[in-house]
């Protein structure tokens, strides 16, 4: 009786007894046993751990169903136990055929009463994440349409192991592994993030989360989890920490920027002090040797006005005299002072085509813009090179107006161009340069409405666009017939109340003042300045007082008095003029650091109500 077919399956056949007559190869080297065997109940050969199997029970039901069919753990040998799938048919003649075979993994799942893996495929994919099975016993691999589409395999392809982690990225190949294989020793769960390298050179950012299941003897059977395409979710963390270390820099340069003009701000009152007081002291008929003294102090002082003037146009707070400029006969006529400020070497060329077009700017600090950044491309190009001066109107915006320096450099390295506008930050060697250059670039462009970027490519130069919006045609023609000018007059015997925190200051602008023939009171604040008022004495023809003090500030003081005389004529004194809308807004503002004439003038000017 030739019942064993060839089959990778171990086959017995046995009688309608349960007697073994007959094994194949491989049912002899799976129960180690030869034809010794034969004729031995089946009860004899096969056992589970539990103990002995009810085979004449199985038998009856192969009888009467035409087969009987189980997955089960079945004792080889003392030390040696394997699930099996174990499948009984009849075979004519009252004979039957057992089949046996190592089970799988979802067979064994099933026998243990936890085969959800259908259900958890059908519960991933409609939530939109990609579901997972790896068979350990059948070393088989499943994975879902979505699974696959996140690994950017072929539709319908089934990976295994070594074709999935192909797909992972190198770096993150062994944290994977090891997350993986943690679960197979300890049991349980895990989860782990990993990026996926596509076909066509796209990364992305996958998380899979499984559980290993192990039979009651520790034996890992299988694992199921899924895996969802969190590129989406990665992206937006990384932009959340890229937009917080934008924000705390922004933090620390918006301090920065407060203690910068508050130094500057407080500077500039000293200055005024020291500029004033050397006016005083050239009317004194000086010899010649204490005169040329006082011509360097003056020159000193001037020259730390002009850091304070950068510190200030960093901060923003750098009050501007908004003038409508005509640009392009503006550069024309400061080209041989540029050209004074490169080397011989260094060609400076010109093209300037935005005939025609105003733009409404202080043409000190242009001016300081188009130095700094002609200053900046001379010595980019180091040596015999090129520099470009360009203006032009904005392409597809006839509002706008360009300037643009080029040079022919060496190029601004990339990772040097995210900082290339932060106060203090410079390439060049230490004590050659502040850092503040093209940071104050950016801070006067700004106030005065523009925008400045950088364009560089390694080897090929650089070119910094300055765009600033262009004047409206009625600003440019009241500024041509001079409305909005002071007007020059005497008003001697005037009386002028001057408010101003710094004590040296304010005695100075006292002095200045009553030597001019004006009648002065004094106030170290608003709040005393209000005392003064509102205790019987004169009005003043005059509020002249600081923008920034202690207690009451200025434009404060001024809306109290206004209230009070809705005519009063008032004056700012301010490195600047912080708490106003604009200069002029409210008043006229006199910028620090001043001299004698300047404050007389400007006197003058507020008087006339100009």
């Amino acid at each position: 009786m030739d019942l064993v077919r060839a089959s990778l399956d171990a086959v017995v056949a046995v009688d309608d007894e349960g007697r073994v007559v007959e094994l194949d190869e491989a049912a002899q080297t799976l129960y180690r046993v030869d034809d010794a065997a034969l004729g031995r109940a089946l009860g004899e050969l096969i056992a589970t751990p539990a103990g002995p199997i009810d085979w004449r029970g199985r038998l009856e039901h192969a009888r009467r169903h035409g087969s009987w069919s189980a997955t089960e753990l079945q004792q080889l040998a003392v030390d040696h136990r394997v699930w099996v799938r174990v499948e009984l048919e009849t075979a004519g003649e009252g004979g039957f055929r057992l089949k046996v075979r190592p089970a799988h993994g979802r067979e064994v799942l099933a026998a243990l009463g936890r085969d959800r893996a259908d259900l958890l495929v059908e519960a991933f994919e409609r939530g939109g994440v990609g579901a997972w099975f790896d068979d350990t016993l059948a070393s088989r691999q499943e994975w879902s349409p979505s699974t696959c589409q996140m690994l950017a395999l072929p539709d319908g392809e089934s990976p295994n192991h070594e074709q999935f982690f192909a797909r992972v990225h190198p770096e993150d190949q062994m944290p994977l592994a090891r997350a993986i294989q943690g679960a197979v020793v300890s049991g349980g769960s895990f989860s782990a993030g990993f990026r996926v390298q596509g076909g066509d050179g796209t990364t992305r950012h996958v998380e899979t989360f499984g559980e290993v299941v192990h039979d009651e003897r520790g034996q890992a059977i299988c694992a199921l989890g899924g895996a969802r395409d969190c590129t989406n979710e990665v992206e937006m963390r990384a932009r959340i920490d890229e937009l917080q270390r934008e924000l705390e820099r922004a933090q620390r340069l918006d301090a920065l920027g407060r203690l910068a003009g508050g130094v500057a701000h407080d500077f500039n009152n000293l200055l005024t002090v020291v500029l004033g007081s050397c006016e005083f002291l050239r009317l004194r008929g000086l010899s010649e040797a204490d005169t040329e003294i006082i011509e360097q102090i003056v020159e000193a002082t001037t020259q730390g006005s002009e850091l304070t003037r950068q510190l200030l146009a960093y901060t923003r707070k750098q009050p501007m005299q908004l003038k409508p400029v005509a640009l392009d006969p503006w550069i024309d006529s400061n080209g041989g002072l540029l050209s004074r400020l490169i080397p011989e070497s260094t060609e400076l060329r010109f093209a300037l085509d935005a005939a025609g077009a105003h733009v409404l700017a202080d043409s000190a600090q242009l001016f300081q813009v188009l130095s700094n950044l002609v200053s900046n491309a001379s010595q980019a190009a180091a040596g015999p090179g090129l520099v470009r001066v360009h203006t032009g109107f904005v392409e597809g915006d006839c509002e706008r107006v360009s300037l643009s320096v080029s040079d022919d450099g060496p190029g601004i390295d990339p990772a040097v161009l995210p900082h290339i506008f932060e106060p203090f930050y410079t390439t060049k060697p230490v004590g050659d340069g502040t850092g503040l250059g093209l940071s104050t670039v950016q801070g006067i462009v700004e106030q005065s409405g523009g925008s400045v970027n950088v364009e560089s490519v390694l080897g090929h130069g650089t070119t910094f666009v300055v765009s600033l919006p262009v004047c409206e045609p009625e600003t440019v023609r009241d500024a041509a017939s001079g409305r909005g000018g002071l007007v020059s007059s005497s008003h001697r015997g005037a009386l002028i109340l001057v408010v101003e925190d710094q004590d040296l200051l304010r005695t100075l602008a006292a002095r200045a003042l009553e030597e001019e023939g004006y009648r002065v009171l004094t106030a170290r604040d608003g709040r005393e300045a209000l005392d003064i008022v509102g205790g019987g004495r004169e009005r003043p023809a005059l509020l002249l007082t600081d923008v920034v003090m202690p207690r009451m500030d200025g434009p404060s003081l001024a809306s109290r008095l206004r209230e009070l005389h809705p005519d009063q004529r008032v004056a700012f004194m301010s490195g600047y003029p912080a708490g106003l809308a604009e200069p002029g807004a409210t008043g006229a503002v006199l910028r620090k650091p001043f001299g004698i004439s300047e404050l007389l003038q400007f006197v003058r000017g507020a008087l006339d109500g100009a």
